[in-house]
């Protein structure tokens, strides 16, 4: 009767717990935050445990062991935080396992599992008498059905966290917090046996987040605390972990509370893309978005900031509270400053007589902190990285470094170097090909395999800075415009044709030196993949030359102001890709092995012309405008500029004298170019040479701040065919024949194999173009009349009269009308003068007239002559203005 009331009142219970469950999971299903996974059956009230129990203990006494054993079975279940009832429950299963066997009506269970779990429960595992001890320890080793000798437990806490592990262990990471991959990295495994008993561990495994490693030879690299102490204190007799060879298998006794520490050596994968925190993407590891999933910076290990995407909306879910592994979806999660690896579990074979038990310890709580989802309420986190990374049990020295390491992804050792930019202030000439020199140094600990670059450039045209401009310009000023660079004039990176006699011209229409051809290593986006190599293999602490060659042709159109007032820039970045092997590691194929790395270095160039020009009148301001009707010559302007702004106004068939200045343009302490020849090509019939380097003069060779001036004259003249009377001329057009003068690398650099050897910056190619630069416009004028100085001595004497004769020519078909005005009127006399000072004259069509002047002067050295002006009453404009320019004549004694 007893059984009965107590089989019913299971029914009831299990029927309110039915009920309960289900009102309560209608209230959950609207809360979607990831729960831990757990295996664990339903938790069920302490009423239910002991009426399993004792509904148990009933049937035995009722000889019913097989109806016994599902009660047990399920009480057992419930019990293990409760060792002493679980302790008797197990006691009441044995019994009733050997009720079944003398019975024979019903198959016994298993008792291994159950023998297994007693003596890993520390809790339990004290309360067993020594007999019930060493029966244990038989029947849990012994061989099953199968005959196998080994079994496999996965021991696992339980949600109270009340239950002790068999064997406590850490695992940390001596010498550094961080590490890359393919490392070879110290790790310092503790141990420490909670068993009532004696055990041999065989072998170990760690079970960490980038897989499982094996300990090996653990009685070579097992040692207590002392020895553990002495090992690190003293640098000059570390045993290094490369010094456990495999060899001499042999295990590790422990007895109760034994702590042993093994030291040994990872090699870290060189893939993270499957580590146990799901897919990640080593390549993105500094993600363009990311928050952090707690506040724990600081120097000791960092901080693990973890940016987790949704794939469908995009969108980043700030990290709050944990979640299991297997909620993270693959390639879902990046991590700021490296992938935490962290170990969570171990794998021991324990060994006893001749049976072999293999015991895997999780414990996830580990790395729950690294993965947080939700919704993060406070700034500060009870678990943050560094408090978590550097827990450790008591047992577990502070000395021996962090447990979480970092490992970040492959990082390029190679140092890149811009010799050129130094040299050249990042300027680069046009008209020829320009060499940038960039000097890679491979890392002492790498050795770089299949080592190829790719190029990306884009270039604009931006005002020109010039010292009227204020420094402190705003970003929002003209001056941060920038326009497109004209399609013919586009730079473009260049190299040597196979053919000499190659002339190429590119698709935007730059026409290229002969003999040169674009790279096709070179994009203006991330989707060009072309790429050249630059070497097969780069051992470790070697260096060699990547020379990258560039070319803008010279601007040949017709100056204007807007062109003067922007300069062209070029930016560009060069990535050097290549297979990076650790030094030391056996490595012969570049293809079979290597991680793939990059190296960008980035620059800018700013292009000037290899000289400049200035022009100038010879002799200024023409006494004999020659009636000219322009506003600069007309009567009623006093004294007016025959020069307005930049435009010189020139009569008709007038010769024009100017001058032209010409500089090299400085790169660096150097200069661009030398000079080769200069002809004035403004005559469309003949060429005029203005200087040539072969002419023994002593200027062949230009430097920094020297100039060139140059004298020439052109003779103005209309086009007949001109319907409205004036023209406008480029006042010269001067051709300048250069040759680039290159820069020399440092004694120390190897050669360049090519034919340009150690030369750098703007390289002496074959055939460069002419730079021409155009004079000042001049407008060219008809003019009424011509006019001429025919006779004035360059040194009269005191006292002898000399005369001063002009000729005015008219050139019309009609009769005009001359007034002649002499200004005699001087401060001093010092000249005496004959002739009609104020005098008007006509001039018949055609015609032509002398008009002389007599003068004396009655002391010696530099005297002011009269200054004449001769007008045309019909036309109101000058024919003879000297008041323009003072007249002086030097007086001999």
């Amino acid at each position: 009767m007893a059984l009965d009331y107590v089989l019913h009142a299971l029914d009831l219970l299990d029927e309110n717990i039915t009920l309960s469950s289900g009102a309560s999971a209608t209230k959950e299903d609207s809360q979607l935050l990831p729960m831990p996974s757990n295996d664990t059956p339903t938790q069920q009230p302490i009423s239910s445990t002991r009426l399993h129990y004792l509904a148990g203990r009933l049937l035995i006494s009722l000889n019913d062991p097989s109806r016994a054993l599902v009660h047990l079975n399920i009480a057992a279940s419930q019990t293990k935080s409760w060792p002493s009832l679980h302790l008797s429950i197990q006691r009441a299963l044995t019994a009733c396992n050997e009720r079944c066997s003398i019975l024979d009506d019903a198959p016994p269970t298993d008792m291994k599992k159950s023998f297994l779990e007693l003596l890993i429960n520390s809790g339990s595992c004290k309360l067993l008498s020594p007999k019930e001890m060493k029966d244990a320890q038989v029947k849990a080793w012994e061989c099953d059905s199968t005959g196998s000798i080994t079994r496999e437990v996965v021991w696992n806490n339980d949600d109270t966290g009340k239950l002790n592990p068999p064997f406590e262990f850490a695992v940390s990471f001596l010498n550094s917090t961080h590490a890359t991959t393919s490392d070879k990295v110290k790790a310092c495994v503790s141990i420490k046996s909670c068993l009532d008993f004696q055990v041999e561990i065989e072998s170990m495994q760690l079970v960490t987040t980038s897989g499982i490693f094996d300990v090996p030879n653990l009685s070579q690299c097992a040692m207590n605390r002392s020895q553990l102490q002495s090992l690190v204190r003293s640098e000059g007799s570390r045993r290094e972990t490369s010094s456990f060879a495999k060899h001499e298998q042999g295990g590790v006794e422990f007895n109760r509370n034994d702590l042993t520490f093994f030291m040994t050596e990872l090699t870290l994968p060189s893939n993270l893309s499957d580590v146990a925190l799901g897919g990640v993407d080593t390549s993105k590891f500094i993600p363009k978005s990311g928050r952090l999933c707690n506040m724990g910076l600081s120097h000791s290990a960092g901080n693990i900031c973890e940016s987790r995407f949704d794939n469908e909306q995009q969108k980043i879910n700030i990290n709050g509270k944990p979640i299991s592994i297997s909620s993270i979806s693959e390639s879902s999660s990046f991590f700021l400053g490296g992938v935490p690896l962290v170990c969570h579990g171990i794998v021991l074979t324990l060994k006893q007589d001749n049976s072999s038990l293999k015991l895997q310890i999780d414990r996830p709580t580990l790395i729950s902190p690294l993965l947080r989802s939700g919704v993060q309420q406070s700034m500060m986190e009870e678990s943050n990285y560094t408090a978590h990374s550097w827990y450790r049990p008591a047992h577990h020295p502070w000395f021996l470094g962090p447990r979480v390491l970092r490992v970040l992804g492959p990082r390029p050792h190679m140092h890149v170097t811009n010799l050129t930019e130094p040299q050249t202030n990042g300027k680069a000439v046009e008209g020829t090909v320009n060499r940038i020199v960039l000097k890679l140094n491979a890392g002492r600990d790498e050795d770089c395999w299949d080592v190829r670059v790719r190029l990306k450039c884009t270039s604009s045209k931006k005002p020109r800075i010039t010292s009227e401009q204020p420094t402190d310009a705003t970003p929002t000023s003209p001056n941060d415009v920038s326009i497109d660079v004209e399609p013919d004039r586009m730079p473009i990176f260049v190299r040597k044709s196979k053919d000499s006699s190659t002339k190429t011209v590119s698709e935007g229409g730059v026409t290229l030196p002969t003999g040169w051809s674009p790279r096709e290593d070179v994009g203006t986006d991330e989707s060009h993949d072309v790429t050249t190599l630059l070497s097969s293999h780069l051992e470790a602490g070697k260096s060699l030359l990547c020379p990258l060659d560039i070319f803008r042709p010279l601007d040949k159109s017709f100056p204007t102001p807007e062109s003067d007032a922007f300069t062209c820039s070029t930016s560009y970045e060069v990535v050097i890709m290549y297979k990076q092997v650790r030094a030391g590691k056996d490595s012969t194929n570049s293809n079979d092995s290597g991680d793939e790395v990059m190296v960008m270095q980035s620059g800018s160039i700013e292009w000037i012309t290899p000289f400049k020009a200035g022009f100038s009148q010879s002799k200024g301001p023409k006494p004999f405008p020659c009636g000219i009707q322009h506003s600069s010559n007309m009567l009623l302007q006093p004294n007016p500029p025959s020069v307005m702004g930049n435009e010189i106004v020139i009569a008709d068939g007038e010769r024009v004298h100017m001058r032209c200045s010409l500089k090299a343009n400085g790169l660096g302490s150097s200069v661009t170019a030398s000079l080769l020849d200069v002809t004035n090509e403004s005559s469309s019939n003949q060429k005029e040479e203005l200087y040539s380097s072969g002419s023994g003069l002593f200027m062949n060779q230009t430097n920094q701040g020297s100039k060139l001036s140059l004298s020439y004259s052109v003779l103005a003249q209309k086009d007949i065919e001109s319907a409205n009377g004036q023209e406008t001329i480029p006042l010269g057009v001067i051709s300048v024949n250069w040759k680039p003068s290159s820069l020399i690398l440092p004694d120390d650099q190897t050669m360049i194999d090519d034919e340009f050897g150690s030369a750098h910056g703007p390289l002496c190619v074959l055939n460069v173009s002419p730079m021409i630069f155009h004079g000042p416009q001049g407008k060219v004028l008809s003019s009424p009349f011509s006019a001429n100085l025919l006779k004035c001595p360059s040194t009269p004497k005191v006292g002898v009269p000399f005369a001063v004769k002009y000729q005015i020519t008219n050139k019309t078909a009609k009769s005009q009308s001359l007034v002649l005005n002499l200004n005699d009127a001087q401060d001093e006399q010092q000249l005496l003068g004959t002739g009609k000072s104020k005098e008007e004259s006509q001039l018949a069509p055609f015609e032509a007239k002398t008009f002389s002047f007599t003068f004396m002067s009655m002391v010696a050295g530099n005297v002011g002559r009269p200054s004449l002006t001769v007008s045309s009453s019909r036309h109101q404009t000058y024919v003879v203005n000297e008041t323009l320019m003072p007249q002086t004549l030097f007086v001999m004694p």
